[in-house]
C-alpha cells in the first residue's frame, strides 16, 4: 500500500513538474563553488528564475583574534548569464531578489548562515534542457558559483496530429477550401567585406535554434544583397561564408517578431590574411582547468569550418593567462588549454599537421594593471593565420 501511495505521489510531483516547468534540485555535472547550491529552475512565462542557497561561513580564529567581519560577503555579478545549444544560446541577467548586486555586498556574519536568493535571465526555450550558469569567468582571486552541465526539464512541445479530414459527400458540392495565411517575417540585408565595406557574394545558411535544424540556403547578390522569409516566434543562426574570408556565424531573434515584419541585418566577413590574429572570445574552461566546456563548442565548430572550406590553411593556436599566480603554472595552465582546443578541432576532423600550439602563460598581457575584472582581457584563446 505505501509503495502504491509512493508511486502515486511521484506521478503527481511529474505531472505539477510537466506543467510548471521546475526542475527541483537539477542534477549538476560539476560547479565551480560547492556553497551554492541550485534549489529550483523554473521556466517562467516571462523568465528563466533560479533559486539558489548560499551557505556563508566564518572562518576559525585563534583565540583573541578579533575576526574581520567585512572579509565574509556575497553578490551577484550583473554579468551573470545562462549559455545553452553548445555556446549558440546565451540567455542575459535580468534582475535579483534576496542578494545584492554588484558592487553592492551582503556581508556575512555568523557561521553556516544561509543566503536564499532568486536571479532572473530571459526565458529558455523549449528543447534546451542543458545548460551552463556562468556568474564569472576565469578569475583569480574570486570564486565564481559556475554550474556546468545543468540538467533541466524543458521538453519541446509534442507535435499535434493532423486531423483526419472529414470524408467529402459524393451528394453535396465540394466546399471551396478557406486560404490559411501563414506569418512570416521578411530578413535582408547585405554582406559585406569587413575591412573595405565591399558587397560580397557569400553563402547563407539559416538554422533554427535550439534543434539547429536547417530550415533554408540562399546565396547573396553579387551586391551582397539577401533576402528571406522566416517564421516569427523563434530563433535563428545563420552562417555566412565566402571563399578568402572567414566563417561568421551571427543569431537572429525573432521571438518577439510580428507578421510581415521586415528585420534588416548586414554581415560582414573578415578577410583571410596571413599574420591576422582572431580572438576566440567565447572558449571556456573551468577554473583553473584545462577541460573545455560545452559553451565552447559553437564557437570552435566554426573555427572548424574555416579550416574545412580553407583546406590549405595553416593556424597556430595561442593560450595566454593573466600575470598574477604562479608563472610556471599559469604557463603549464595555458599549455593544456591551447592543447585541448587542438583536441577538439582535430576530432572534428581537422587534420592535426595544420595546426600549431603556442602557450605564453602570463608573459605577453594586454593589460598589466587595474583589478582582476579588468585584467580579465589578458586570460584568452586566440589563432593566427600562418598560411591561406
Amino acid at each position: 500500500m505505501k509503495k502504491n501511495i509512493l508511486i502515486l505521489l511521484f506521478i503527481l510531483l511529474g505531472t505539477i513538474s510537466a506543467f510548471s516547468q521546475k526542475t527541483y534540485y537539477p542534477l549538476v555535472e560539476s560547479q565551480g563553488e560547492p556553497k551554492v547550491k541550485i534549489l529550483v529552475v523554473d521556466i517562467a512565462k516571462d523568465y528563466t528564475v533560479v533559486s539558489f542557497v548560499y551557505t556563508g561561513s566564518v572562518p576559525k580564529l585563534p583565540f583573541g583574534v578579533v575576526p574581520d567581519t567585512n572579509s565574509n560577503w556575497c553578490q551577484i555579478d550583473p554579468r551573470i548569464q545562462i549559455i545553452g545549444v553548445g555556446g549558440k544560446r546565451k540567455y542575459k541577467f535580468i534582475k535579483a531578489e534576496g542578494i545584492p548586486v554588484a558592487p553592492k555586498r551582503l556581508y556575512i556574519k555568523q557561521d553556516k548562515q544561509k543566503v536564499y536568493f532568486k536571479v532572473y535571465f530571459e526565458k529558455i526555450e523549449p528543447g534546451v534542457e542543458r545548460v551552463d550558469i556562468f556568474e564569472c569567468t576565469n578569475y583569480d582571486n574570486i570564486i565564481c558559483f559556475n554550474f556546468y552541465g545543468v540538467l533541466i526539464r524543458n521538453p519541446e512541445p509534442p507535435k499535434q496530429p493532423d486531423p483526419t479530414p472529414p470524408q467529402p459527400d459524393p451528394q453535396k458540392p465540394t466546399p471551396t477550401k478557406p486560404v490559411v495565411t501563414v506569418p512570416l517575417v521578411t530578413v535582408t540585408g547585405k554582406v559585406l567585406d569587413a575591412k573595405t565595406q565591399k558587397p560580397l557574394s557569400a553563402n547563407l545558411i539559416f538554422d533554427i535554434l535550439p534543434s539547429q535544424k536547417q530550415v533554408t540556403t540562399i546565396v547573396s547578390t553579387a551586391t551582397g544583397e539577401y533576402k528571406t522569409t522566416l517564421s516569427p516566434a523563434s530563433f535563428y543562426s545563420v552562417s555566412a561564408s565566402a571563399k578568402g574570408y572567414l566563417v561568421t556565424e551571427e543569431n537572429i531573434d525573432l521571438t518577439k517578431a510580428v507578421d510581415k515584419q521586415v528585420i534588416t541585418k548586414n554581415i560582414l566577413l573578415k578577410p583571410i590574411e596571413i599574420g591576422e590574429t582572431i580572438r576566440l572570445n567565447n572558449i571556456y574552461f573551468p577554473q583553473g582547468e584545462a577541460t573545455l566546456l560545452s559553451a565552447s563548442f559553437a564557437e570552435l565548430d566554426q573555427l572548424n569550418k574555416i579550416l574545412q572550406q580553407n583546406p590549405t590553411m595553416e593556424i597556430l593556436i595561442e593560450g595566454h593567462t593573466d600575470i598574477i599566480g604562479n608563472p610556471n603554472d599559469n604557463m603549464k595552465l595555458s599549455e593544456d588549454r591551447v592543447r585541448a582546443v587542438k583536441d577538439y578541432l582535430v576530432k572534428k576532423g581537422a587534420v592535426a599537421t595544420r595546426i600549431q600550439t603556442k602557450a605564453y602563460g602570463g608573459t605577453k598581457p594586454i593589460k598589466t594593471e587595474g583589478t582582476d575584472e579588468e585584467r580579465q582581457i589578458n586570460r584568452r584563446v586566440e589563432f593566427k593565420i600562418l598560411k591561406k
